[in-house]
């Protein structure tokens, strides 16, 4: 068993070019799985907003247990392959995050826009991501971490991703904002209310 409070003994193997690999295959994994959320919303219908509250509790359950318990080595050996040494310090919390958002745009928002949301988020940060880490030269003056092609690959692929679901202008307008600021612009549907 090796405990997940030790970090360095956990993670210790990891090379740049192993967390390179990693941070692909994790990217990789949030672009399939914002695919599969957009088709499980449209699978299930109605039933959607309560399988997704069961599986939010699910994963806080799992990640609760990470937290608490120490897991076999090959458990712990993929948490750190896809996970984020030292960047983040709750299991499953890109997951979670992700699901809470997903849930509180069904709530709020018509089916489209959460569709047009998911996938903005799934595709923009996947592509921005991938694209930063494998072709990225020149750093945004805010942040140390991104970059401008990685940026703007960011805001193409989300843009192009939310054409699906919604219309060309205000698809722009929330990825664009999103992507460059951090915040959201407001929502309008297909009809312009």
């Amino acid at each position: 068993m090796v405990d997940l409070n030790q970090e360095g003994a956990r993670c210790k193997y990891r090379d740049k070019k192993s967390s390179l690999k990693g941070e692909l295959e994790r990217q990789l994994i949030h672009l399939f799985t914002g695919l599969f959320f957009i088709f499980f919303i449209y699978a299930t219908g109605d039933k959607a907003l309560w399988i997704l509250l069961f599986l939010l509790v699910f994963y806080l359950a799992i990640s609760y247990v990470i937290v608490k318990e120490k897991l076999p080595p090959s458990l712990s050996a993929l948490l750190c392959r896809w996970g984020r040494p030292g960047k983040q310090n709750i299991p499953l919390k890109g997951t979670i995050l992700l699901v809470c958002g997903i849930v509180a745009s069904l709530i709020l928002f018509p089916e489209e826009i959460v569709y047009a949301s998911i996938a903005v988020v799934g595709f923009g940060d996947s592509v921005a991501t991938i694209t930063g880490v494998t072709v990225g030269r020149h750093k945004l003056p805010y942040s140390e971490q991104k970059t401008v092609e990685g940026t703007f690959a960011g805001i193409v692929s989300a843009f192009l991703a939310s054409l699906f679901f919604c219309d060309s202008c205000s698809g722009f307008c929330r990825v664009s904002r999103r992507n460059v600021t951090g915040k959201r612009c407001g929502f309008t549907d297909n009809k312009g209310t």
